[in-house]
């Protein structure tokens, strides 16, 4: 990727560092107030990272969780905390699917990532969750820098603080900042998906052998973080055949976009034959815990639109301030949608918007099509922190459609609201619902 620093001027690198920090301590919020063992199965992520670092093998979704993590549920009251049904009994049989580490049929890379930082922990399971959390910070920081990217790359014509405001605006989403505050393979996929876009969107300018093989590095380790990574697979179709019909393709750019992510899905398919029967890991979960209720289009629909704030809100009501929420950031998403299309500079006429308007939609619609899927088979229900790819995209875009319309200025107010939303969430939901 491109260097986001080296040509800034010194109020630039303080801006950039500015965001950096922003993001490490709006991460750390939330590794410190989440209460310990999340609603989000953080139990069966952590097992799944210990059983790398205890057994040298990839866990089953019918292995036990380690009974050290459910002691520590049981000394600090998760149920409690988040308002759910206790277990039975503490002991490993009475806990229920509780007890299983049914997040197993993940594939591994962020697991493996997270194993190695609980390894002073002196099996305190308390102790591994933390430190197994810290890696969500350096996973936020990362994210910061692709959000920087797609901002520099699509407003090249802006200045440092519009850019910072898109990257806070972005790190301010709470089902963003929240999931690096648990343990959880969610913001690494999301960071992936984005970095993957990016690179496509790169690739599209600049043909390159090393933007190519970028590209196919993060859709290959993209589809070993969970699997609706295989939307970098979507970005890097889009790359190729936009290549393709400008006839800049070579075969070798081709292999290089397509090919690791390519392997990577067939092997972890493989695996997940070999071990379950069937070739997608979400089947062998369904098998053991069965399928949820799924949503119709309408409800569907609402759930993505009102919990895409927060994945709390996919559990608990989140209110007046949920809807208004809701409202606020639709009607900035439909400004600034309109100001891509009418505004001065419009990007539909340009090649360059055109392709980037290509490539967000591809996005969009890949993860609508994955959370569909995870719906429509008992899976999941939309939340939040399964959209964590699309928001840098997204955001970027809507700041352009605001700039056309308004200018900076609309654009950096915008955030701003975005930001202030992000507080009231945190003071007067958050806060008094878990404290």
């Amino acid at each position: 990727m491109r260097d986001p620093v080296t040509d800034l001027d010194s109020r630039g690198r303080a801006i950039f560092a500015g965001v950096l920090a922003f993001a490490v301590l709006h991460g750390l919020l939330y590794v410190v107030t989440i209460p310990p063992w999340d609603l989000f199965d953080e139990e069966q992520h952590l097992s799944y990272a210990l059983y790398l670092i205890d057994d040298r093998q990839i866990p089953a979704v019918d292995d036990p969780v380690q009974q050290r993590i459910l002691d520590n549920a049981v000394a600090t009251d998760r149920w409690s905390a988040f308002r759910i049904g206790r277990p039975i009994a503490p002991e490993l049989n009475e806990f229920g699917l509780e007890g299983w580490s049914y997040e197993a049929y993940h594939p591994p890379l962020y697991y493996a990532l997270v194993a190695p930082l609980t390894l002073a922990s002196d099996d305190d399971a308390w102790r591994e969750l933390f430190a197994a959390r810290l890696f969500g910070l350096a996973l936020l920081f990362a994210f910061a820098t692709i959000c920087w990217g797609y901002a520099r790359d699509w407003l090249p014509d802006s200045g440092p603080v519009v850019w910072g405001s898109i990257v806070v605006a972005s790190l301010s989403i709470p089902s963003v900042a929240a999931a690096a505050g648990r343990v959880n393979n969610d913001l690494m996929a999301g960071l992936l998906i984005a970095a993957g876009a990016l690179v496509a969107s790169r690739l599209i300018e600049e043909r390159s052998a090393g933007n190519a093989l970028l590209l196919g590095l993060i859709g290959g380790a993209a589809a070993l973080t969970k699997g609706q990574g295989a939307v970098v697979l979507l970005a890097a179709v889009v790359a190729v055949g936009l290549l393709l019909h400008r006839r800049q393709l070579t075969a070798w750019i081709f292999l290089l976009a397509l090919g690791p992510g390519i392997v990577a899905l067939v092997a972890w398919g493989a695996w997940t034959y070999v071990e379950y029967g069937v070739l997608n890991g979400g089947n062998a979960f369904l098998d053991l815990v069965g399928p949820s209720q799924s949503l119709g289009v309408v409800d569907f629909a609402g759930n993505l639109w009102l919990n895409g704030w927060s994945s709390y809100w996919g559990a608990y009501d989140g209110g007046t301030l949920r809807w208004m929420t809701g409202v606020v950031t639709l009607a900035f998403g439909g400004a600034g949608m309109a100001g891509l299309a009418v505004g001065r500079g419009s990007w539909l006429q340009r090649a360059d918007g055109r392709d980037r308007l290509l490539l967000t939609g591809t996005l969009v619609a890949g993860m609508l099509a994955a959370l569909w899927v995870a719906n429509d088979s008992g899976l999941a229900h939309p939340h939040g922190r399964m959209l964590l790819g699309i928001f840098p995209a997204l955001v970027t875009q809507t700041v352009v459609g605001l700039r056309h319309m308004g200018g900076d200025i609309a654009a950096i107010q915008a955030c701003a609201v975005l930001v202030a939303l992000s507080g009231a969430y945190f003071l007067f939901w958050y806060l008094p619902f878990f404290y």
